[in-house]
């Protein structure tokens, strides 16, 4: 019975790996293959783990270079340009099935919104969706059952370039600003006032006076005080003269 399973296994290892060559052509194929367009504005699929927004390209350390003649290179350099903007672009998303189950294959190419946007603090987000469905095995582990199913999954077909911080996301300290994307903090006296404390640092993201050494644990009659960074003691209303 150990060797029929162990062969089984290897079967299916198999399978996944005629999966990985020829899934997406066979994908083109198919009468299910089919899309229902609907807002982009929804919660992403709880059996995807989507791609993060931010463009995928990394800061590399570029090799020297050498001065060439810019004549007759206006249209190779618009069409380069053109080809990093932020639009719809294929990309590899890893499929996240159920605990106890696994998806064959597990990783898809789709379309997302990834390229590049004119402030730093921007990222190519999708705008609108098509609902996709995709064909997979999913296999129960300790299983050799393992039926096709099928997921609807969001391929992006349109995107645009917009803070992923919004105004929402300020406190009752902060006030947005539109143009850096960032939430300030707005009370400029308290941040000055922490400047001058030792063992303490201005939070911008709380927009408080904050503890650089970590809270300690207090003696018998002493509690921590973050706006003190040390143990002291509190009077209650009874001990107050």
């Amino acid at each position: 019975m150990n060797i029929i399973f162990l062969l089984s296994l290897i079967l299916i290892d198999d399978l996944d790996v005629v999966w990985g060559q020829d899934y997406f052509e066979i994908m083109n194929e198919q009468p299910w293959h089919n899309n229902r367009v609907r807002s982009a504005a929804k919660k992403p699929e709880t059996n995807v783990t989507i791609k993060n927004d931010k463009p995928s390209s990394e800061k590399t350390e570029n090799k020297p270079g050498r001065e060439v003649e810019c004549r007759g290179m206006t249209k190779t350099l618009s069409k380069m340009g053109k080809e990093v903007i932020c639009k719809p672009r294929k990309t590899l998303v890893k499929l996240t099935p159920d605990p106890g189950y696994i998806y064959i294959p597990d990783v898809i190419l789709i379309d997302r919104c990834d390229g590049r946007c004119g402030h730093e603090s921007q990222s190519c987000m999708a705008i609108e969706t098509v609902s996709t469905r995709v064909l997979v095995q999913r296999m129960q582990i300790g299983s050799l059952h393992s039926p096709c199913w099928e997921l609807d999954v969001d391929k992006h077909t349109r995107c645009k370039c917009d803070c992923e911080l919004m105004a929402t996301d300020c406190n009752s300290r902060q006030k947005y600003d539109p143009d850096e994307c960032l939430c300030r903090c707005t009370n400029m006296d308290e941040m000055y006032d922490c400047s001058l404390k030792e063992d303490m640092y201005w939070n911008h993201e709380t927009c408080r006076c904050s503890c650089l050494i970590e809270e300690e644990i207090c003696t018998a009659g002493l509690m921590w005080i973050p706006s003190l960074c040390r143990c002291g003691k509190v009077l209650t209303d009874d001990k107050i003269p």
